[in-house]
């Protein structure tokens, strides 16, 4: 609707509605046409389509697809460099939510949120601090407590 396959923010809206749906217990239609979409669209890991990949992530993750939700992370995720700083930061909630899904398929990740927010730190001093207002330590603690859709909005909107 509206053309939201070709118009990449109108796509990251409605997905993250979607996911908002989902996480108040809507049944959503057919998240897999959608996944195919966005893995065919190339180049998944480009500012705005890698936030799109993250709440079509999300969505699969609400409903224990893992592997749906980790392949469309890791192609989101694919090229870890490029677009400074803020893409960086950006990118943060993916890893949680890649971070999350594996360990949820029992699979080892060697990501550490503290270590992430210590590398930020020092690329920009102020990081550290920005990020503990928007409740980062939350996930440095157990990965039990975390949830999918609270990760999908961490960062507000003005930030990303």
């Amino acid at each position: 609707i509206f053309g939201g396959l070709n118009k990449p923010f109108i796509l990251l809206h409605r997905l993250s509605i979607c996911a908002l749906a989902q996480q108040q217990g809507k049944t959503l239609k057919n998240p897999d046409a959608a996944k195919k979409a966005i893995l065919n669209a190339g180049q998944v890991y480009k500012y705005p389509r890698m936030l799109s990949a993250k709440w079509l992530a999300i969505i699969f993750a609400m409903q224990n697809d893992f592997n749906s939700a980790l392949k469309l992370l890791n192609a989101a995720l694919k090229v870890d460099k490029g677009g400074g700083y803020t893409m960086e930061v950006v990118r943060l909630p993916l890893k949680l939510c890649r971070h999350l899904c594996l360990n949820k398929l029992e699979k080892k990740s060697s990501f550490s949120c503290k270590e992430e927010v210590k590398r930020f730190k020092s690329i920009e001093p102020k990081a550290e601090e920005t990020l503990k207002r928007i409740g980062i330590e939350n996930y440095y603690k157990d990965i039990n407590s975390w949830d999918f859709y609270e990760i999908g909005t961490l960062l507000p909107y003005y930030f990303s």
